[in-house]
């Protein structure tokens, strides 16, 4: 077995480029509607939205599978490999994770 070159990056870093831009913006709309999403559940449940961000990158996947397959599905556009369900994955993850930090409740002083 040949040592990976140093300078190759690993495969998973490609994932997420192998999907098209309407996969791409797809995964990424999913991922914000989840934070916005767990973010208002909190809320109201009059608890604080505050700290890191709370998801799991094996919820993400979930997400992947009821969200954005199903509508990737519905509008036609071609099956993905499951590379591509984890490079989506990532991506909600990654995006989920960016409005919650955005918009995360600031910390209270003790």
């Amino acid at each position: 077995m040949q040592p990976r070159e140093a300078t190759q990056p690993p495969a998973a870093a490609h994932r997420a480029d192998e999907l098209n831009e309407v996969t791409r913006g797809r995964a990424e709309q999913v991922g914000r509607l989840w934070a916005s999403d767990l973010r208002a559940a909190l809320v109201n449940e009059k608890r604080r939205a505050s700290g890191g961000w709370p998801g799991t990158l094996r919820e993400a996947r979930t997400h992947v599978a009821i969200s954005l397959i199903p509508w990737l599905q519905s509008n036609g556009l071609a099956a993905v490999t499951s590379q591509q369900c984890e490079g989506a994955a990532r991506l909600v993850y990654a995006s989920a994770r960016k409005v919650w930090l955005e918009n995360r409740d600031p910390e209270e002083d003790d």
